[in-house]
């Protein structure tokens, strides 16, 4: 077949013609070893421009070029006489070609040139600006029907925002598709290197079933965050210290961290709503929209899917709907990969219904989900499955008023430094699961022991079922701010430094765990409860000989005649074989602020009890015992207690978090804690209680110190003084007691006699006469 070229006419060999597929079933054909031209239903020309020169005979329905611009280019296609919006050329004599709509389309067809380069080090981009080339292929897709546009692997650079699909009120389909993302960034794959950072790399409007697969998309921000955040390992917790100043926006300017228009490398339906303050740029829109199409106000997508890419470099990485409000719904995350960003994926609307996010993997960011500080506002429902995140400052920033319920499960994370926030503001939030997760928020690489693992602001139900935490070298704090917490078979492994401390932080160490409930077990705020511990938590203990191993935490059992308390222990089982709850005592809640001038020394915190205090709350404070500061989640560990003076005690104390330490180490480097005053109350928790493991019941008489009657159930109490002892503490009732206990709130036993019946002798008069009462020392903790 022959071949119209530059230098003129040359034979196509078959081999060759078979090679690149020029000739298509249906259209005529030519003979390969034709010595002269003829007529033919097809022309065969090297380049595009070439064929635009020529002049096609009538009979001529198919051209087929073997290249866009120059042989080798990637760019052939298949062309046939038509009309319409996007057309490819007119020949010389004035008839117009558009391609072939049932060939495979990509963008070298439309003169796409993968020649860019990238600095590492500054992030800028050099090569040819593909921008027009591979929109002009998406417009062709959009106006023809054609749900694929394929982008060959190579580097393409681009000026400006390429949009799949315009959101004009024509439901579509339309996926641009990679060869292969290129992992890493420096192996082969189809990459773009977008210049722009006023505006999104990419934005997919108005689609059914649209989006991007196969491919990379690398942002100006990458340099700054590898270069400040992660290799030294400065994880910020500020997001706004994770964006490189150069790229940071303010007032109307698009761009940035902005709330309806942030630098982001994949948007969908950046366009829909009114146009707000900090719009995009305007959109040069094609001529086949009509005259002057309004920029905002564009209709939503659907079905969106995000598949096998690789986003770097931006503020943020997916932004799903950063202006207005609407569907814009069931968003597909699937096998991706996101690194250097403050943000990877953002849910910004309240329509959004069951975005999927799996098998997603994040890498020096400062959050990997958020729902808070871009558009409306988000809803977060649906699967975040196998998901990996390491070098980042915290993986959630949810406000869940407005949110699930959702679960995360099988997440994955290290060398990250916290959860992150719960905090929605509605009156009922919705719960959060945390399914066979492992979280790995050891401060060995970035030092930072953060005033909580997750922040809640309302009564925020959160699950926790088969899961690992590992925390860092001292004891950490679970929650701050009220949560009903449920645990199931959970896993805490920290406080490792402590270990090779003294009996007094072992004691605390054993009663936490590694990890204090925090709020959610010791909060003063709305509503702060444990909603279950079931079977199978498992946390840090130190065993006699020091080293650092585990024991399981469950209810005080039938053994021992006495058993210490530790913050899980939520009930104990008598011989009787009933099921008491403990309740909560009454916690000593301290005005540190108020009553007793707290001051600091590096991490250290000391401050004085003064003596109505103690006797208050019958406090008898020892090393070992342990502070929480409620606003701030902050914990303490006494250390020494001075002699007793008429101002009180002085009480020396170490700070366990809200601090940062040197990697790799347990010194010392700097208070993280703003409130050096200690504002609110702070909760007193002893860590020395002992219980006995039997339930007991006796009859009182109001005004009277004597319980009488005392017996196990079956009138007898031969072991009552070796269940119960002088001191123990009735903080308040037995959770399943009467609605009125005749035991006076923090009454002490003062004597204790076996018999059958026993006797008790109780250090506050009754307040009641009752008969048969269940008693059970509850202790303020």
């Amino acid at each position: 077949m022959q071949v119209i070229g530059e230098a003129g006419l040359w034979r196509l060999s078959r081999r060759l013609l078979l090679g690149v597929g020029a000739l298509a079933s249906g259209h005529g054909a030519a003979r390969a070893d034709d010595d002269a031209p003829r007529e033919s239903p097809l022309l065969v020309f090297e380049t595009v421009s070439l064929a635009a020169r020529a002049r096609a005979p009538g009979r001529v329905a198919v051209i087929e070029t073997l290249a866009f611009a120059k042989i080798g280019d990637g760019g052939g296609a298949r062309y046939i006489r038509g009309r319409g919006p996007v057309i490819a050329f007119a020949s010389a004599d004035g008839e117009s070609w558009v391609l072939d709509p049932k060939q495979p389309v990509n963008a070298l067809m439309f003169g796409a040139v993968a020649d860019a380069t990238y600095d590492f080090d500054s992030g800028e981009t050099r090569g040819v600006d593909n921008a027009p080339m591979i929109q002009a292929a998406l417009d062709w897709a959009m106006c023809n029907m054609v749900p694929t546009v394929a982008l060959p692997a190579g580097a393409y650079r681009t000026d400006d925002t390429l949009h799949i699909g315009y959101g004009h009120g024509v439901a579509h389909t339309l996926q641009l598709v990679g060869g292969w993302r290129s992992r890493y960034g420096d192996l082969p794959g189809s990459i773009l290197y977008p210049t722009r950072d006023d505006r999104p790399a990419i934005n997919i409007q108005g689609g059914r079933s649209s989006g991007i697969r196969g491919l990379s998309i690398r942002g100006r921000n990458r340099p700054w965050v590898v270069a400040q955040r992660v290799n030294p390992m400065a994880l910020a917790p500020e997001r706004a210290a994770w964006l490189d100043p150069r790229l940071a926006r303010a007032g109307s300017a698009p761009g940035g961290l902005q709330r309806h228009s942030p630098y982001a490398g994949v948007a969908i339906d950046a366009y829909g709503g009114r146009a707000p303050a900090d719009a995009y740029p305007r959109v040069d829109y094609p001529n086949w929209l009509g005259a002057d199409p309004p920029q905002y106000g564009k209709t939503p997508s659907s079905d969106t899917l995000i598949e096998d890419v690789e986003i770097e470099g931006f503020a943020v990485a997916i932004c799903n709907r950063s202006n207005g409000d609407g569907n814009s719904d069931f968003t597909r995350i699937r096998d991706c990969r996101i690194r250097y960003a403050p943000v990877a994926i953002a849910i910004c609307n309240t329509q959004s219904r069951n975005v999927e996010i799996r098998n997603v993997t994040g890498y020096g960011l400062h959050t990997f989900l958020t729902n808070s500080g871009f558009g409306v506002g988000g809803t977060i429902n649906g699967p975040i499955d196998n998901c990996e995140v390491g070098n980042a400052y915290q993986l959630f920033d949810i406000g869940t008023g407005s949110s699930g319920p959702f679960t995360v499960s099988h997440m994955h994370c290290e060398a990250t430094v916290r959860v992150g926030n719960l905090t929605g503001s509605g009156s009922q939030c919705a719960a959060v699961t945390f399914e066979s997760c492992f979280l790995n928020l050891d401060n060995a690489l970035h030092g930072q022991l953060p005033a909580a693992f997750i922040s809640t602001y309302n009564p925020q139900p959160i699950a926790l079922r088969g899961c690992t935490i590992r925390t860092g070298g001292r004891i950490a704090n679970l929650v701050v701010g009220p949560a009903m917490l449920d645990m199931r078979g959970t896993l805490f492994v920290g406080a490792r430094h402590m270990a090779r401390k003294t009996e007094v932080e072992k004691r605390a160490v054993n009663f936490t765990g590694g990890m204090l409930l925090g709020g959610a077990r010791f909060g003063a705020g709305l509503c702060p409860q444990i909603v279950g511990l079931g079977a199978g938590n498992v946390g840090s203990w130190i065993e006699d000989g020091g080293g650092l191993g585990s024991t399981s935490y469950g209810s005080l059992a039938v053994g021992a005649p006495r058993a210490p308390i530790n913050q899980f222990v939520s009930g104990m089982l008598s011989a009787g074989r009933r099921s008491w709850r403990l309740g909560v005592g009454q916690e000593p809640l301290l005005r540190l602020w108020r009553q007793g001038a707290p001051t600091f020394d590096g991490e250290h915190m000391t401050f004085v009890l003064p003596p109505r205090v103690q006797e208050k709350f019958n406090l008898d404070p020892a090393p070992g015992d342990l502070l929480y500061h409620v606003a701030s989640g902050t914990i303490f560990s006494v250390m020494s207690i001075g002699p007793a003076t008429r101002e009180g005690i002085t009480i020396r104390s170490r700070q366990l978090n809200n601090i940062s330490v040197a990697p790799h180490s347990d010194a010392f480097v700097s208070n993280d804690l703003a409130d050096k005053k200690l504002d609110g109350v702070t909760v007193y928790i002893s860590t020395r209680a002992v219980l006995p493991t039997e339930m007991y019941y006796a009859d009182f008489i109001v005004g009277s110190t004597l319980a009488s009657n005392v017996h196990r159930g079956d009138g007898c109490a031969p072991d009552l003084s070796r269940h119960y002892q002088p001191g123990d503490v009735f903080a308040s009732a037995p959770a399943d007691a009467f609605a009125r206990s005749p035991i006076a709130a923090n009454s002490l036993i003062v004597s204790v006699a076996a018999g059958s019946p026993g006797t008790l002798v109780f250090s506050k008069p009754a307040v009641a006469t009752s008969q048969n009462v269940p008693i059970y020392p509850i202790p303020a903790y």
